[in-house]
């Protein structure tokens, strides 16, 4: 009787569990769908800066069906060094 309960322990936690990041999820993207693209890079490379106690970021985006290469964010020495910029790649 005692592992039956466990079981039933054990499932109840993983739907409450299921259920907390389905909620999570939701607000994600939620917040996602207001930030603008420029915006959420910015958030990344700051946070990037922080967590890793860089002065130097550089986020990149390549498109290889159009062959180009953007830079989205980059901040060198501590100064917010380039907009958004597109090469071609070829």
């Amino acid at each position: 009787m005692q592992d039956s309960s466990m079981k039933q322990i054990v499932c109840l936690r993983n739907e409450q569990r299921k259920a907390e990041l389905a909620v999570k999820n939701n607000v994600q993207e939620g917040l996602v769908k207001e930030f603008k693209s420029k915006e959420i890079y910015e958030l990344v490379g700051e946070r990037l800066c922080e967590l890793f106690d860089t002065q130097t970021v550089l986020i990149r985006t390549f498109d290889l069906e159009i062959g180009t290469e953007t830079w989205r964010y980059a901040i060198e020495k501590g100064k917010d060094n380039i907009v958004t910029t597109s090469f071609n790649m070829g």
